[in-house]
């Protein structure tokens, strides 16, 4: 997502009119981790200077990082009207605590997005210490595509054309010729997933951590194929999502992995998928077994679901509830549906460590026969699992 960072709003939080830029610094550190390009819009006069915000000495490095670009608005003129165009431009979200009611005439229907306390692309934050904390209740909105003006003017080099006699027939022939470059300039290169990968394997530096990755994407994007991308478009063409980085990029195994076995997700370099033998081919009509069918594999599965559904349970990462438990008390015969809710991206991603299988891709009929050969996760094991449903991001089960 694209962020535009109020820098006098974010430099001033909790301290004098002098500032702080420290805390403009942990801010973009913060949102960088989160996979963001940030926009930081700051005076002129307050980077460097007699009038500059003090600890301001970052700066010159962090303008080397990809996903970093600094605007400075000019001295005398009204930052807070370059946040706001900026930001309608880009189509993303204000990073400041100014509610910008001042504005809110000069936006007209833009001022939804940014102006008053129920704005919904201004994120709001605080300040502790050297941390820089954003709004937990704020819900980032789906990152828009931005559309890139065309020139004013078409501006084409002109082609040298050879010395000598034109022979017979170069009229059509050059004709022909132009056809071909037209042709061949106006057909550009279609992003997939399967070129996203090709990419990474063949200009990316591996291993690297998932975030590293994801900011230097574009540019692998536009070294394979020539053609300037951001993530957002590369995720619209590619039919991404919002999917997050280390979802998509784990759904490119066997050629990339995702090593989870430390603090950060480092992103390597995995097996090139084997090619069938002719042995293969020729058994094709037989009755063959696939290894995921094998009882060994089936064996293995449930006890790593089941494993992952303790380990969960030790984490107190779930809850029960029941239906009819209240109305048992005075009609015995009323049957007491006991039922536990669990993350079900928790679940998928600590399964997924485990086994290197994605739960999400598995249809709905394997699925239930893998979790009901568990037994109900809580208690002595006698209970059951009888049901499941996923509603967005939860699990739930019912005991039988």
């Amino acid at each position: 997502m694209n962020l535009v960072l109020d820098g006098a709003n974010i430099a001033r939080q909790g301290v004098d009119s002098s500032g702080n830029g420290t805390q403009l610094r942990a801010a973009l550190d913060r949102l960088l981790a989160d996979d963001h390009t940030v926009y930081p819009v700051i005076a002129q006069f307050r980077m460097s200077g007699k009038r500059a915000f003090p600890n301001m000495e970052w700066v010159n490095e962090y303008r080397e990082h990809p996903s970093v670009h600094f605007v400075q608005s000019p001295s005398g003129t009204d930052d807070d009207a370059f946040i706001l165009d900026l930001a309608i431009q880009l189509k993303g979200v204000i990073v400041s605590n100014d509610l910008f009611r001042d504005h809110k005439e000069r936006l007209g229907k833009d001022s939804v997005r940014y102006c008053g306390s129920k704005a919904t692309h201004r994120m709001m934050y605080s300040i502790a210490g050297e941390l820089f904390l954003p709004d937990p209740k704020f819900k980032m909105p789906v990152e828009e595509a931005v559309e890139a003006l065309p020139p004013a003017v078409e501006f084409t080099t002109p082609v040298k054309e050879k010395k000598g006699s034109p022979k017979q027939g170069s009229g059509s022939s050059k004709s022909r010729s132009s056809n071909r470059q037209s042709a061949k300039k106006n057909r550009s290169h279609r992003i997939s997933s399967a070129s996203v990968r090709s990419s990474i394997l063949q200009h990316g530096d591996l291993p690297m951590s998932v975030q590293k990755l994801s900011t230097y994407l574009p540019k692998m994007i536009e070294k394979a194929t020539g053609r300037k991308m951001s993530k957002a478009e590369i995720r619209s063409e590619a039919g991404f999502g919002n999917r997050s980085w280390i979802e998509i990029f784990s759904g490119m195994s066997p050629e990339i992995v995702i090593d989870r076995s430390g603090e950060t997700p480092i992103v390597k370099a995995g097996t090139m998928k084997a090619k069938k033998s002719g042995s293969s081919n020729r058994n094709r009509g037989g009755n063959r077994k696939s290894v995921g069918d094998s009882e060994s594999d089936r064996v293995r599965n449930r006890d790593a679901l089941s494993i992952v559904f303790n380990e969960i349970i030790e984490d107190g990462r779930y809850r029960l509830d029941s239906k009819g438990g209240l109305m048992s008390r005075f009609v015995p015969w009323v049957k007491v549906e006991e039922r536990m809710i669990l993350s079900w991206s928790y679940v998928c991603q600590k399964y997924l460590k485990r086994t290197n299988v994605r739960l999400a891709r598995m249809n709905s009929a394997d699925f239930f026969e893998l979790i009901s050969s568990i037994p109900w996760p809580l208690g002595n094991g006698t209970g059951k699992i009888i049901r499941h449903h996923i509603d967005e991001n939860e699990l739930i089960l019912w005991r039988g």
